[in-house]
């Protein structure tokens, strides 16, 4: 009887440091629900460029699990390894048809490194046409 007391003041106590420091979280960056349309935060959906609290001052907001990056680029979270608007650095788009494989745009329709789809790396002597490794 000694021990669930035990185990139930432990776990009470657990549940009053989750709540507390859920509701700083919540104060700090407010709700983290996802804006439909872009798949980002409401936090990072709310400021503009020009705010001085996004993660241009909060970098750390990039990390949280909801963030659809770790790398902050015009007060937004991206990914730098594979958002082909900010492939690599920020602000550099990757051109029709290419896509972001590792911070790098490549055409995966030929490129025998990333043959239809990032690392699919085509056989030796094998070249990659629209998107297959020997092809033809």
């Amino acid at each position: 009887m000694r021990s669930s007391a035990f185990t139930m003041s432990c776990l009470l106590i657990c549940l009053i440091g989750l709540s507390t420091t859920f509701s700083l979280v919540q104060a700090n960056y407010g709700s983290m629900s996802t804006d439909q349309h872009h798949g980002r935060s409401r936090l990072l959906s709310e400021y503009s460029v020009d705010s001085k609290t996004g993660c241009t001052a909060n970098p750390a907001a990039c990390r949280l699990g909801s963030s659809p990056g770790p790398d902050c680029c015009g007060n937004t979270c991206v990914n730098l390894l594979s958002d082909a608007e900010n492939c690599g650095r920020c602000r550099h788009r990757c051109r029709y048809p290419q896509s972001c494989c590792g911070g790098d745009c490549v055409d995966l329709s030929r490129n025998w490194k990333h043959c239809g789809r990032c690392y699919n790396k085509c056989n030796k002597g094998d070249s990659c046409s629209y998107g297959m490794c020997n092809y033809a």
